[in-house]
């Protein structure tokens, strides 16, 4: 079983917390804000009276600390309760918390579906890149689709006119093409 400990100032909020773990038959330890040094892969109640929460929060997690928030913060917590809660709320997070296999325990560790994802991700960026080194015109025969703008559409049209009638045909059979010509206004009109 993993160890429980508190952190609070509240003296209503302990109170409570000591009658749910009496009744559990566990006896968590409290803690001060200045031990949290001490605290690693534990279950932490922590309740939003204590100062600096939000950093006191990241630091628990990067402890590998299981966090169960009593309030409200901005850091982003496993588990938080509202205040008012009643026994049951807590209860049945510790219960959950105290279920869960290590192995289920969350890490910064990719498990290898995870890693396949991002590798196809990076296939895929690498596919990108390897298509925007080529001309337009290569793009063309390589049957891509793709849209130019600027230069590179200047320098399409041009190589597109220096080609015979036949290879033009045949590069551009059973595709659909669209040009759009846009001029800037001028402001002296």
């Amino acid at each position: 079983m993993k160890e429980i400990s508190i952190i609070s100032k509240s003296l209503i909020v302990n109170e409570l917390l000591k009658l749910i773990f009496k009744k559990r038959e566990e006896n968590p330890s409290f803690t001060k804000e200045s031990d949290i040094e001490t605290l690693s892969n534990a279950i932490v109640i922590i309740d939003d009276s204590i100062a600096d929460l939000e950093n006191t929060i990241e630091h628990l997690k990067h402890q590998n600390n299981r966090v169960i928030l009593l309030g409200e913060s901005s850091a982003p917590v496993e588990y938080q309760v509202e205040k008012p809660f009643l026994p049951q709320d807590i209860e049945s997070i510790l219960d959950k918390l105290q279920k869960q296999p290590e192995s289920e325990i969350k890490t910064n560790i990719l498990d290898p579906d995870e890693i396949a994802h991002i590798k196809a991700l990076m296939a895929l960026e690498d596919d990108e890149e390897e298509e925007s080194t080529l001309t337009a015109l290569e793009k063309l025969e390589e049957r891509l689709s793709f849209k130019a703008k600027g230069r590179e559409a200047k320098e399409f049209l041009l190589a597109l006119t220096e080609l015979d009638p036949k290879s033009l045909k045949k590069m551009l059979k059973k595709s659909k093409v669209s040009l759009k010509i846009s001029f800037k206004e001028s402001s002296d009109a």
